[in-house]
C-alpha cells in the first residue's frame, strides 16, 4: 500500500476554501529510494493526483459521483478505466489463475513444489496468518502550514511502521464532507482487495485506519526497525479555479483493458 500521507493528502485536496473553487497542493516525500513530488487537485467532486518520482510519471483521476478511477501512464501515453464491474471481472480472472497454479504445483515433485512456493513468496499459502494493526495516540503534536496535527503511531504485528500527524476535520473547510467522499473511495478499494487471492493487507486495512483516525495525516514518517525510512509532508496549498480538462484523460492516450493486463 502507498503510505497513508499520500492517501490523506489526496483527501485534503478536497478542502476547497471557497464554493466552486478548486485546490492544488504539493506533497514532498524524502525516502531511502529517492525523493518524490506529488501534486493533487480537487474541484466539484473530482480528484486528481500526479506523481513525479524517479520511477513514476503517472496520474490518478477519481470521479466521486461515478465511483470510477482512471490510472494514467504518461510515459506510455496510456490509461486504464477502473470501476466495480471491471474489478469483479479481475477477481474472477485471478481466482481462476490461482486454481490453475495450485493444480500445476500439485503435479510437481515435492522438492519442486517447495522451490516454486518460495519463489512466489507464499502468495498461495492456505494458512497465512492475518496481520494485526493498531493505532496508538501520543501526546506529541506538530503544525504544517498553520494546520495543527496530533501524532498517532501505527503498529503492524506489534512493530511500529509509521508515525502519522493527524489534522482534525473541523479545522478545515468542508472537511467532514470530503471525509465522506474519501471514505467511499477507500472502501471501494478495500472491498476489492478483500476479494483478491493475493490481497495486500495494508491496502485492505487503509479504509479501517481512516475511519479510526477520523482525520487525515499531513505528515507521515514510515519506519523500519526503529529507523525512519521516508517522510511525506504537505508542502503547499493553493486555491484556484481549475479547468474541467484537468480531470480528463489527455487526448490521444491509448486505452488499456484492465482485466487483460492480469490475464495469464
Amino acid at each position: 500500500m502507498k503510505n497513508l500521507t499520500k492517501m490523506g493528502l489526496l483527501f485534503l485536496a478536497g478542502f476547497s476554501f471557497a464554493a466552486q473553487s478548486g485546490t492544488i497542493f504539493v506533497t514532498k516525500t524524502s525516502a531511502d529510494s529517492g525523493d518524490d513530488v506529488s501534486r493533487t487537485f480537487y474541484q466539484d467532486d473530482m480528484l486528481r493526483i500526479d506523481s513525479n518520482g524517479q520511477q513514476d510519471n503517472s496520474s490518478m483521476i477519481y470521479d466521486v459521483q461515478a465511483n470510477v478511477f482512471y490510472m494514467i501512464d504518461h510515459d506510455e501515453k496510456s490509461y486504464t478505466r477502473i470501476d466495480k464491474a471491471s474489478m469483479k471481472k479481475l477477481v474472477v480472472i485471478l481466482k481462476n489463475s490461482k486454481q490453475r497454479m495450485k493444480e500445476q504445483l500439485a503435479s510437481m515433485p515435492k522438492e519442486q513444489q517447495a522451490m516454486m512456493s518460495g519463489m512466489m513468496g507464499g502468495m498461495y499459502s492456505k494458512d497465512k496468518p492475518k496481520s494485526i494493526y493498531k493505532l496508538v495516540k501520543t501526546s506529541k503534536s506538530d503544525k504544517v502550514l498553520g494546520i495543527d496535527c496530533q501524532q498517532v503511531d501505527s503498529f503492524k504485528n506489534g512493530k511500529k511502521h509509521s508515525e502519522l500527524c493527524i489534522a482534525s476535520l473541523d479545522d478545515l473547510p468542508n472537511g467532514n464532507e470530503m471525509f465522506k467522499a474519501f471514505a467511499g473511495m477507500t472502501k471501494m478499494l478495500s472491498d476489492f482487495m478483500k476479494e483478491m487471492p493475493m490481497a495486500d493487507e495494508d491496502s485492505i486495512n487503509a479504509n479501517a485506519t481512516f475511519k479510526q483516525l477520523n482525520g487525515f495525516p499531513i505528515i507521515d514518517k514510515e519506519t523500519k526497525n526503529g529507523r525512519v525510512t521516508s517522510i511525506s509532508k504537505l508542502f503547499s496549498v493553493k486555491e484556484v479555479k481549475l479547468d474541467a480538462s484537468k480531470f480528463e484523460v489527455p487526448q490521444g492516450y491509448r486505452k488499456e483493458d484492465f482485466e487483460k493486463q492480469f490475464s495469464f
